[in-house]
């Protein structure tokens, strides 16, 4: 019954996180009106970016999505190993994303000069987790969150704990994601133009 329970809050709060970044995406973009068809309808949005990561070409998104999504549940049951329910306020909390997305950048930084030295399984762990981590990230985050959630309706932990740890959650989950939107759009500008000289 939990694990049912569980896997009912992480797509809520997956699908959730996802309607915010739509919603970011909207108030964030150099334009005076937004359609009203943008507000009404956001779940367009959502249905988009679970086609583009379900995409059969997506394998790797999925994967590292299921890692950090197994990781971050068995993160927060590290708690129940004392047979205590005590625990859970530290266990489930915004800890470990904390940890995790202070800790990537310095780990990517340190590992980035030896992915050469890494077998092709090593290069795709690498890629995957250090390069392109916002997916890794999201998956722990999202199990942390739904995991709290579930704990409450239990009675284990108070709305208070679990609403401030949620809300710091989304908002690294939020902030990563509106930087890889800045360094696709950075990536964009870089590329070289069709000028003159270049056209035949």
């Amino acid at each position: 019954m939990e694990l049912l329970l569980f896997i009912f809050l992480f797509a809520l709060t997956f699908a959730t996180l996802l309607l915010f970044n739509y919603f970011r995406k909207i108030f964030m973009r150099q334009q005076e009106e937004i359609l009203k068809s943008e507000i009404i309808f956001p779940h367009q949005y959502i249905l988009v970016e679970l086609h583009s990561l379900f995409n059969p070409k997506s394998v790797n998104a999925i994967v590292f999505l299921s890692v950090g999504t197994l990781l971050g549940l068995l993160l927060v049951h590290t708690g129940a190993v004392f047979g205590d329910h005590r625990e859970d306020f530290i266990f489930n909390s915004a800890l470990y994303p904390v940890l995790l997305f202070l800790s990537l950048p310095y780990v990517q930084s340190r590992l980035e000069g030896k992915a050469w030295t890494l077998q092709n399984l090593g290069k795709a762990v690498y890629e995957g987790l250090f390069s392109r981590n916002t997916l890794f990230f999201t998956g722990i985050s999202a199990a942390v969150m739904a995991q709290g959630v579930s704990l409450l309706v239990m009675n284990h932990l108070n709305i208070v704990w679990v609403g401030i740890n949620n809300s710091v959650i989304a908002g690294l989950v939020l902030y990563k994601m509106y930087k890889d939107d800045n360094t696709i759009e950075e990536n964009t500008l870089d590329l070289p133009e069709n000028d003159e000289e270049n056209t035949i």
